[in-house]
């Protein structure tokens, strides 16, 4: 068996096998090598395969071996490859949706709902062995605000059923969503319109690389929303967040400086428009919108510069300068 194994065994670290697949391939080695080793060929698997210390002979033990070692390996040594399961790591960790790196939560909550890779296979197969995987320079999403959380982290706290699950997730996905304030306003009180209807906001863009998937269909989308009930009230949340503590992955089009100027940010054009604030004309109306008008139109973007530099040193200070809103 010495000389089988290393040929079966080769292609591993490039291969995904379930261990039902991994019990086919290696049935036709097991009916000839048993009865050279005066052993029934109907012996249990379970007494033949007691263990490697004792002799055992699973192959779906070498294949997650053979990921593992292939994955430290090529991250260690910083290849082009070790570039790609990078990759493949984070777009794994955004479709999980935590803030915690995914290595070190149980595989069995997520798999219902996660696509099936390579990556995942690992994964299964460190939970199975009680192994953890810390990953330097890995990216992880980070919670902007005070008392937020992860929405997926959210909805595991809940009695949701694995479709349940699923439909969140797909939803937060096409949303391009992670954390409670990502469908918030700027304030961290009330649910966004765009997010409690089903489709982006429009106000501001992610910086983040998302997957490119169709709108789920309205059956998810009602699964959504009781979701988004179990933390609100209507649009209002039952627990607003707390001041900014770090930046998002959002970039918002609009700002309001200390002067009460409105700046809107055209993606498009790369351009900054200004928007002043009228004059009261000292008529009493119900209304308590503030009018603006457009006055400049301009690539410099002047005093917005300060703010995302203030950023840069301290996120506090950053959304403390300037004040997120959305014009309605």
């Amino acid at each position: 068996m010495q000389y089988i194994r290393p040929k079966i065994t080769y292609p591993f670290p490039c291969v995904s096998f379930t261990e039902k697949q991994c019990r086919h391939i290696q049935a036709p080695v097991l009916a000839a090598v048993l009865p050279r080793l005066h052993l029934n060929r109907h012996t249990p698997r379970v007494v033949l395969f007691a263990g490697p210390r004792y002799g055992g002979l699973g192959l779906s033990a070498d294949l997650g071996i053979g990921h593992l070692q292939y994955l430290v390996g090529h991250i260690k040594m910083g290849d082009e490859v070790g570039q790609l399961l990078l990759s493949s790591i984070t777009h794994t960790q955004l479709q999980v949706g935590s803030v915690t790196p995914f290595f070190k939560l149980a595989y069995p909550r997520y798999v219902k709902w996660i696509d099936s890779t390579w990556i995942m296979d690992v994964w299964k197969f460190t939970n199975q062995a009680k192994v953890v995987i810390d990953v330097e320079k890995h990216w992880l999403p980070c919670l902007p605000c005070k008392h937020d959380a992860a929405l997926i982290d959210l909805a595991l706290t809940f009695n949701l059923n694995a479709d349940q699950l699923k439909s969140i997730n797909l939803c937060r996905l096409y949303l391009q969503v992670i954390t409670v304030s990502d469908i918030t306003n700027a304030t961290g009180d009330r649910l966004l319109a765009s997010a409690m209807a089903g489709f982006r906001d429009n106000q501001r863009t992610s910086t983040l690389l998302w997957p490119d998937i169709p709108q789920p269909p309205s059956s998810h989308w009602n699964t959504w929303r009781v979701f988004l009930q179990f933390f609100s009230r209507g649009s209002n949340l039952k627990q607003a967040l707390g001041p900014w503590e770090n930046r998002p992955h959002y970039e918002w089009r609009w700002f309001v400086d200390s002067d009460h100027n409105v700046w809107e940010h055209d993606l498009a054009a790369s351009l900054w428009h200004r928007y002043v604030p009228l004059q009261s004309s000292g008529c009493r109306t119900r209304s308590r919108r503030r009018q603006y008008l457009q006055r400049t139109q301009s690539n410099d973007i002047g005093i917005l510069l300060i703010y995302y530099l203030s950023l840069l040193f301290s996120p506090k200070m950053g959304h403390s300068f300037f004040k997120l809103v959305q014009l309605r």
